[in-house]
């Protein structure tokens, strides 16, 4: 049921203008944008990632002995606000969502089902 629900988001998503691919866990590193995954158990699962460097700039930011609040404050509002703008687009096309449902990925969006008519 959920792949044709994946397939109808990334079609949607894409006429938006957004770069959307499926989770591929043996090519992590050159994944970015929406990233769509089928949990049989909860539905098809919405996040934004972002490209490598950014991630790294990120990360280096976080190690750093004396970390960057601007760039870890950056990082996170750009997350929250795509996930924001992802989860409006959806909500408007009709999809049931969760968002935040997830403390280990706060702005994960779960699509429950097909959209409303």
């Amino acid at each position: 049921m959920f792949i044709p629900v994946a397939e109808e988001i990334k079609k949607l998503l894409l006429e938006a203008g957004f770069p959307v691919y499926h989770y591929d866990p043996m090519n992590l590193e050159e994944q970015w944008g929406v990233c769509l995954s089928i949990d049989p158990g909860v539905g098809v699962i919405v996040l934004w990632k972002f490209p490598s460097e950014l991630n790294e700039r990120f990360k280096a930011a976080v190690r750093g002995t004396a970390a960057d609040p601007g760039v870890i404050a950056h990082w996170e509002t750009v997350r929250s606000a795509m996930s924001r703008a992802l989860a409006e687009i959806l909500r408007v096309n009709g999809y049931p969502l969760v968002v935040g449902e997830n403390d280990l990925e706060p702005d994960a969006i779960y699509v429950q089902g097909a959209r409303s008519s």
